[in-house]
Order: structure tokens, then sequence, then C-alpha cells
């Protein structure tokens, strides 16, 4: 075993997660498939799994997303790519053309990947590649299979899952679900026409059934892939989901529809683990899951009592009992927080104990000037942030970029070093927890300028985009620049917040437009990001007129597309 990472303190209910995942590494058989941790933000889940990976390292290899953060991870097969190309690569006598047998996921997704380029580009005989060709294998891979998965949950009466989407107490969401399913079939109708007329697929019953039923075909190969590499290399694997109330319930139903129920990785050396806000067996789904199959096993965190709150601040070198009172008091026992005091005294910053009953907010804004809180706050604005959007914040604001938090350093370059800031895909950003609590305080502090901040920052991605495409140019031409659609998906979000009603409207007119181009990555990523941070926030930092616009269209906007499309074809046949 190697060393625990610095400054973990054991406590019972971190210790028995530890020990139910290592037994269940060594004898999975008889153990569960799936381990979650899961608990509010700061409890400590993410230091459990570093202290897991770090424990196991020498004898499992680890694949670790994080939703939110890890780009391209969106839909289940999009996710399952991203964590096979996360583990280890053959190497030496292993190398991919020396294999003695292929590996049963990169061939097949291979020529899935192939098949569906061929049948977007390369015409049926006698016939040249047209519209309606694209967009019904677009419209199938995109759309309908993601479309399937939720209206499975429905079929297997998972209506939790409905009601988790925001359903209407007066919304039945069975009759939901099978009304769009319904409307799927057109779509289901063309591409079985296409798989059976074209030279790609036409003379091959086997892969034509893999195009209709990718996401299981592939997940059934992603876990052979998964258990011949465990064999091969005699080591275990490790699949980490971080972040889960961040994903989609797309994903969400692949997990326990597909690759738990419907695969044997439960008798190998495979495992999942899965670290999250809110408890799997919320969901009706998940606990029918393990009613019937005992996969899962779940352990909450809490903050830390008193005693261990003392024990970890003595190790910190922290030892008067009038300290540990007033911090216990000030942090809750909240281990991101305890954290972020260890850090403060490394860096030989003094920390003021008097205020016992401190808010968080004040613990974490101690030693900051108003000028550098204030800075903070913008941030905490920005899904992420480069130099040029905080030079832009600060000009708005009034705020002097060069030398307003120091003589010798900008804004950008003193907001980069702050404990709480990460660099992420790219992007520099506050981490979630942090976030979550000076946002939260900005809008409780001065709402007006809240709202003012996110039109401005709408006002500023509005104009990126209209420099990567003027914007009197088609519509078409917008849609299809990689550039002006993450833009725009960051105008979006933004105006959620600031514009009210016309927010509102700005979105129901980007979502048509990009349904009808194909691009719906245009709303949906500013959808999703709003939805997962009104589940953790309760809504608090919306508009209550978009709190309710978001709450009625939730379940509709996985089917709007499809019931769209179908009126859009009865109306050319009128």
């Amino acid at each position: 075993m190697t060393t625990p990472i610095p400054y973990y303190i054991s406590r019972k209910q971190a210790d028995d997660f530890l020990a139910k995942f290592a037994k269940a590494l060594e004898f999975p058989k008889s153990n569960p498939l799936l381990s979650q941790v899961y608990g509010f933000g700061g409890v400590g889940k993410t230091t459990v799994l570093k202290q897991v990976k770090q424990t196991h390292e020498l004898q499992a290899d680890f694949a670790h997303v994080s939703f939110g953060l890890t780009a391209g991870i969106e839909t289940p097969l999009k996710l399952v790519e991203k964590l096979y190309e996360l583990l280890p690569k053959p190497t030496g006598l292993w190398q991919k053309n020396l294999l003695p047998k292929p590996d049963p996921f990169i061939s097949l997704y291979e020529q899935y990947q192939e098949t569906v380029y061929k049948l977007k580009t390369e015409p049926v005989q006698g016939k040249s590649v047209d519209t309606q060709q694209q967009n019904t294998v677009k419209d199938w891979f995109e759309l309908g299979t993601a479309t399937l998965l939720a209206t499975g949950a429905g079929y297997f009466g998972d209506h939790g899952t409905a009601l988790s989407l925001g359903l209407d107490a007066t919304v039945k969401a069975g009759g939901m679900l099978s009304d769009a399913s319904q409307a799927l079939k057109p779509t289901k109708e063309r591409i079985q026409e296409l798989l059976q007329e074209h030279p790609a697929t036409k003379n091959d019953k086997e892969l034509q059934s893999l195009m209709l039923e990718p996401i299981p075909k592939l997940t059934h190969a992603f876990a052979q892939g998964l258990i011949q590499k465990t064999q091969r290399h005699k080591r275990s694997i490790v699949l980490v989901l971080d972040t889960y109330e961040k994903a989609s319930s797309n994903i969400d139903t692949w997990l326990w529809q597909y690759l738990l129920e419907d695969t044997p990785l439960k008798s190998y050396g495979v495992r999942i683990l899965v670290a999250g806000r809110r408890s799997l067996l919320e969901k009706e789904s998940w606990r029918k899951l393990q009613q019937d199959r005992d996969l899962i096993y779940e352990q909450r965190l809490d903050e830390f009592n008193k005693e261990q709150t003392k024990e970890y601040l003595q190790h910190i070198g922290i030892t008067k009992s009038g300290d540990i009172q007033k911090i216990y008091k000030a942090t809750r026992g909240l281990p991101y927080y305890l954290n972020w005091i260890r850090r403060e005294k490394e860096a030989g910053r003094e920390i003021d104990f008097s205020r016992g009953n401190q808010a968080i907010i004040d613990l974490l804004t101690q030693g900051l000037s108003t000028k550098q809180k204030q800075i903070v706050q913008l941030a905490a604005c920005c899904r992420w942030f480069d130099r040029s959007l905080v030079q832009y914040l600060m000009q708005k604001q009034g705020i002097d970029f060069e030398t307003s938090v120091h003589a010798t350093i900008d804004c950008f370059d003193w907001l980069t070093k702050c404990d709480f800031v990460e660099f992420v895909q790219g992007h520099y950003r506050l981490d979630d927890v942090a976030r979550n609590v000076f946002r939260l305080s900005f809008c409780q502090e001065d709402k007006t300028r809240f709202r003012e901040t996110h039109e401005l920052l709408a006002t500023y991605f509005e104009k990126q985009a209209n420099q990567e495409v003027a914007p009197n140019s088609p519509e078409p031409e917008k849609y299809h620049n990689s550039d002006w659609r993450q833009y725009t998906a960051e105008f979006l979000y933004h105006a959620l917040f600031a514009r009210r009603n016309d927010g509102q409207r700005q979105f129901i007119s980007h979502f048509f437009a990009s349904r009808y181009l194909k691009q719906l990555e245009v709303v949906m990523i500013p959808f999703a990001a709003v939805v997962a941070e009104a589940a953790v926030e309760n809504y608090r930092l919306l508009p209550d007129s978009t709190e309710k616009f978001l709450k009625s269209i939730k379940l509709g906007f996985l089917f709007i597309p499809i019931l769209y499309e179908v009126a859009l074809n009865k109306a050319e046949m009128m």
C-alpha cells in the first residue's frame, strides 16, 4: 500500500467505502460492480477518489472523467470512447498489429464510425446523396438513439427519471415518452430503408443490426474489450465517473440499463466508481436494478464532526482549543474549507479566527480587499475565463486591469494564482464549490449588478460570435462555424441569467434554428449547464420567469425536435 495523500484524516464513512471497494477489487464476483460516494459539495468526495487511486494504482488501471469538465462525453458513445482512450495502450510485444486477436471494442467502433460516414456521404445505387439521406443519418445517429434511451427508461416504468427532467405534476410521463417514440418511427423507418438499399450495409444483416441498435451492441463490445484487457494484463480496471450530478439523463439511463444490467462485468476485474451530490438509489430505475441484481454499493459522506475537525487541525499545527472551536463553527466541518485553511497556513498567511461564527464566504475572502473580492465575484459568473474576458469585465466595471489588485501584477495574473482557480480543458475557471459560494453571495448582495454582469457577458460573447460570422450572414453559414457555435452557446447561457423574457426568446429562436440546421449543441450546452447549476442552487440565481421557463421545457427539450420534424413533414405533404 502506498503512502496516503497528505492530510488525509480517517473517518468511518470514508474507511467503510475504501474497505468495501478494496474487497470488490479483490473478489469481484461476490461484490458490487459499482461503488458510489455521494454528499454535498465540499465533503471530500474527490479526496476519497484520490485515496482509492493512490491505494490501488499498482494493481489497477484508472480511467477518470468529470462531467462538466472533461470535454467530449456528452453522449453514451462519446463517453465510452473517452474512457477507452484513457486506458493504457498496448506496448512492446502487445502492439496492435501483433495482438493475438483484435480488440472487440475498437474493431466494432471503427466499423460503426466508418459505416456512419459512408451512409452520410456515399449514394444508394442509381441515386445521388441528397439532403434527406444526410438528415436521416444525422437524425438517427445523433438524436434518435438518445431518444430511444429516454423512452426506454419510460417503458421500464421509471417515472422518477421523467420527473428529474422537470415534468409538471399534471403531465403524465408515460404518454409523453410514448408520443416521442411514435414520433421517432418515421426516422427509424427511413434509416431501415437506407440500410437495406445502401451498398455499405445492404447485404450485411449483422451490420444493419449494429446501425439500428448501436448503443447496446457497442456497450457490449466495450465490456468485452475491458474484460480482455484485464485478462491480458493481469490488472483490474476502474472507471471513475466524477461530478455525476452533471451527467445527462441519457448517460444515466445508459449506465444502469446497458453497462450494469446487460453486461457480464460483475464477474471480472472491472469496477465502476461514481462520485456525485445525490444518491443513485433515489431513482426508481436504480432501486429496481439493485433489488434485482445487487450491483451497487453507496456511501454518503458528511462533514467532519468536532473530533475529526480537531484531528485534522492538529495535524496541520493548529492546536489551540479556542481556534479549533471557531474554525469548526466557520467551516461547519467541511473538508473543502479545512483544506483552504491548510493552504493558507502553509503559505504563511495569518488567518483571523476572531469571528468564529463568520459565514463561509467571509472565510474564503479573508485577506482579500474589497476590490479583489469584487474581481472574484465577477469571475465566478463565468463558466470559464481568459485574459481577454477578464480585461473586458474590468473595463466595463471601471476597475483598472493593470494595477487594481497590485502594483506589479494585473487582475488576470492575480486571479489565476488564487487557490480556488483551476486550469481545465484550456481555460481557467473557479472550482465548483468556490464558484457556487461566490456567485450566490454576489447575487444576494446585489442582484441588480449580478444580472448586469451576466448581461455584459452575454454581450461579450454575442460580439465574439459576430466577429466569427457577420450577423447578416445566412443562418447556415453561422451554424456550420464551430467557433460561432461555441460563442453563441456561451451567449445563451448568460442571456438566461440576465435577459429574462428576451433571454428565453433568444433561446427558443436558436432552439428551432439549430434543430433545422442540425447543430443542436448551440442550445444543448447552455441548457445542460444551467439545469445542472440550478439543481445545486435550487434556481436561486435565475430570474423567476426563467426558472418557470426551464422547468416547463425540460422534458420536452429532448422530444420537441422530433415532434417538430414530424409536423414539418406533415405540412409538406399537405
